[in-house]
C-alpha cells in the first residue's frame, strides 16, 4: 500500500500577520467561486437598491397576506423595512421545527428561529420566511394555505 505524501507541511511562524490563512486548505471551491462571482455580477448590473426594494415589496405583500391567520402572529410591523418575515405561533402546542418540515414537503422553506439566537427579543421559537426576489403571488397563496390552520400542527 503506497504512502500518501503530505500535502503542504507548514511552519507556522510567531507573530504571523495572517493567522487565518493557517484555516485555509490547499484546494479550493472553483465552482463555488465561479457562481458567487456571476451572482455578485447579476446584482450588481440589476442594482442594489432596485433589488431592496422589490424584497421589500415582496415582504409588505407577504405580510399582508398572513396578518390574520388564526394560527399564527406577524413578530414585526406589515410595512417593516427588510425582507425577513417572521411569525410567532399564537399557541405553545406548535412545533416550529415541525411546521417548517410540513412546509417544505409544500415546496416551501421556513427555518425555525430558536429562543437562543435572541433571548432578550424573543420567548419563543419563531417561523423564519426569507422570500426570494422571484417569489410570486402564487408563491404567497401557497404559504398562505399551508399555514391557514389545516397544516403546521395547528387544528381548527
Amino acid at each position: 500500500r503506497p504512502v500518501a505524501p503530505a500535502r503542504s507541511v507548514a511552519t507556522w511562524p510567531a507573530g504571523d500577520a495572517r493567522p487565518l490563512t493557517r484555516l485555509t486548505s490547499g484546494e479550493a471551491f472553483l465552482a463555488g467561486r465561479l457562481g458567487l462571482g456571476v451572482a455578485i455580477a447579476e446584482h450588481l448590473e440589476l442594482g442594489p437598491a432596485r433589488i431592496r426594494e422589490r424584497l421589500h415589496g415582496i415582504a409588505v405583500a407577504l405580510r399582508t397576506a398572513l396578518a390574520d391567520l388564526p394560527g399564527w402572529e406577524l413578530r414585526d410591523p406589515v410595512d417593516a423595512p427588510g425582507a425577513i418575515v417572521a411569525l410567532v405561533p399564537r399557541s405553545a402546542d406548535v412545533d416550529v421545527p415541525a411546521a417548517c418540515a410540513e412546509l417544505l414537503d409544500r415546496g416551501v422553506l421556513g427555518t425555525p428561529c430558536p429562543r437562543e439566537r435572541a433571548p432578550l427579543d424573543i420567548t419563543g421559537c419563531l417561523l423564519r420566511l426569507s422570500p426570494h426576489v422571484d417569489t410570486t403571488a402564487e408563491d404567497i397563496e401557497v404559504l398562505r394555505l399551508a399555514l391557514d390552520g389545516r397544516y403546521c400542527g395547528i387544528d381548527h
